[in-house]
């Protein structure tokens, strides 16, 4: 089982690996570009536990498209629901769309809002993962 993560930020992905160690036992995978996620759950949706989508994916390089956690989110609502996903994004304008596609597909969807840097991270997400994880395995 899978935990897929759409993440571009090293120091969010360093710190979302460290707060669920060691008692979260499924694989953690990031992804920092919205079309190679899609891409690979086309064929790993099925042995995902749960999915975290960030909005803002910024490119390293000029002309480089990274996409954005929308695209994600709408490839998602048009997928038969497996797992929950969280939206871990601070873009308040584009959260709402994200929620949007995933609902409508009847995913089962949590908000969790960046603060304080990394301290959300801890405080907020790392347990709503736990929480959910935990409902799934009844």
């Amino acid at each position: 089982m899978w935990i897929a993560i759409l993440e571009d930020t090293e120091t969010r992905r360093v710190a979302m690996t460290a707060s669920l160690a060691p008692e979260v036992r499924v694989s953690v995978v990031f992804f920092e570009r919205a079309p190679l996620m899609i891409d690979w759950l086309k064929s790993h949706l099925a042995d995902c536990a749960l999915i975290s989508l960030d909005h803002d994916l910024v490119a390293t390089s000029p002309g480089e498209d990274w996409g954005k956690g929308a695209h994600v989110a709408e490839f998602l609502g048009a997928q038969t629901p497996c797992c929950p996903v969280i939206v871990h994004t601070a873009n308040y304008l584009e959260a709402p769309l994200m929620l949007y596609w995933l609902e409508r597909g009847a995913w089962r969807v949590e908000r969790v809002a960046p603060f304080n840097d990394l301290e959300w991270i801890d405080i907020e997400w790392a347990p709503t993962v736990r929480r959910l994880l935990a409902a799934q395995n009844g």
